[in-house]
């Protein structure tokens, strides 16, 4: 979990864009980028993909660098990924060479669900990018992955889009195809090809008020299959989060999920909307309250059957510190559904210890829970023990820690 990390985009210029951190727009991409002498250090986490990423380029000279990559998703998709489009991890080791024209060339090593070698991919690929005026860029990207060791499929993916932004708006266009080319192990022509399109953005409307809107598309077509796989997210949001020192931030967000599978005979689908509010409260040095009020209203055909289901969600987190280094917190929450009588609740106890300034390792147990795939969110709310980390950073704080 990432907290307080700033929305943050350096123009074609150099003047910031959404400057100073904000906690609640955790729906939006929030990403911190320090550079050093000859190291860059870089962190970010977004939504709806749940993309996580962090890594370090170590410079070798003005046209080459050495990085190292970890990235996780468990969303739509992931670059790193081109095999699956819900949960995968990578690791990656790579050299890339700078042109003075804005483009890059680079081979990698990639270690993909897990750091063994029956996993290990080869990757070369290139990255261009136009500027197209002061505050507009074009991006393209070419790759070829193959399997080294592993069962998995070697592919290809070609991408492109624009990031532009100013004072006031900030936003981002992608649109990437791939394929993955026909397993050996089969003899069926099981080439796979997916498109995804993404498209962001955030204006600030006034010293307190950021919005936000966001869309992310994946189709899948196998040739083997009669149908074709399709996931659509859908966010708007604002986010209220007053200038200079302020105890109060809020988060108001509404959410649709729409997935469909026409490989299946019984045309499987599922479309949800999710309303919600999220609030921060920080009424002195030592306490933090948290709240969440949530709906949502589901449609889905399982089978060839279709139903529906509506369902809130009631939550709150206190959280005190006892000294500079350790806190104790108390989460407690109520899901039901007007359909019915039934409730589900959660309630359990969190320790807290400081690692390092705006790093928190917590430790925890649910003494009830429950499990939304919706609802849940960022929050363990399933019964039982549970590890949770919180970070909260800038690109100072990220210098610090390197230095």
């Amino acid at each position: 979990m990432v907290e307080g990390a700033p929305l943050l985009r350096e123009g074609r210029k150099g003047q910031k864009l959404f400057e100073g951190s904000n906690p609640s727009l955790s729906a939006s991409p929030i990403a911190c980028f320090i550079s050093l002498s000859q190291q860059c250090a870089f962190a970010r986490i977004e939504a709806p993909t749940g993309r996580a990423t962090a890594g370090l380029d170590y410079q070798l000279s003005p046209s080459m660098s050495l990085y190292g990559r970890w990235e996780e998703t468990n969303g739509l998709a992931s670059k790193y990924s081109l095999d699956d489009s819900t949960q995968s991890q990578a690791v990656v080791f790579g050299i890339r060479r700078l042109d003075d024209e804005g483009g890059s060339i680079h081979s990698e090593l990639r270690l993909r669900d897990g750091m063994n070698s029956q996993e290990l991919e080869a990757v070369s690929g290139l990255n261009q990018t136009f500027a197209l005026s002061d505050t507009v860029d074009a991006h393209f990207i070419a790759e070829r992955l193959e399997i080294l060791e592993g069962s998995t499929r070697s592919a290809t993916a070609l991408g492109g889009g624009l990031d532009f932004g100013d004072q006031t708006w900030q936003g981002t266009t992608r649109l990437e195809w791939r394929r993955l080319d026909a397993s050996s192990l089969t003899p069926l022509d099981d080439t796979t090809d997916s498109v995804m399109a993404s498209v962001s953005f955030a204006r600030k409307m006034s010293g307190d008020w950021t919005g936000l809107l966001r869309n992310y598309a994946l189709i899948t077509d196998a040739r083997d299959q009669r149908g074709s796989q399709m996931q659509n997210r859908f966010q708007l949001g604002a986010a209220y989060r007053p200038r200079g020192m302020s105890s109060l931030d809020v988060l108001l967000r509404y959410e649709n999920k729409s997935e469909r599978n026409s490989e299946l005979v019984s045309l499987e689908s599922r479309n949800v909307h999710i309303a919600s509010t999220h609030l921060n409260w920080h009424p002195n040095h030592k306490l933090w309250l948290s709240g969440r009020v949530a709906v949502k209203d589901l449609r889905e055909t399982l089978g060839g059957v279709e139903d529906t289901y509506q369902a809130y969600l009631v939550s709150g987190r206190v959280t005190h510190d006892v000294t500079d280094r350790i806190d104790v917190g108390v989460m407690a929450g109520v899901m039901g559904s007007p359909d019915s009588k039934a409730r589900e609740e959660v309630y359990g106890l969190e320790v807290g210890y400081r690692v390092k300034d705006n790093v928190w390792l917590s430790a925890g147990h649910n003494f009830a829970g429950f499990s939304d795939r919706d609802l849940s969110g960022r929050e363990q709310t399933e019964r039982g023990w549970y590890l949770r980390l919180r970070m909260k950073f800038d690109e100072k704080w990220l210098q610090s820690w390197l230095e």
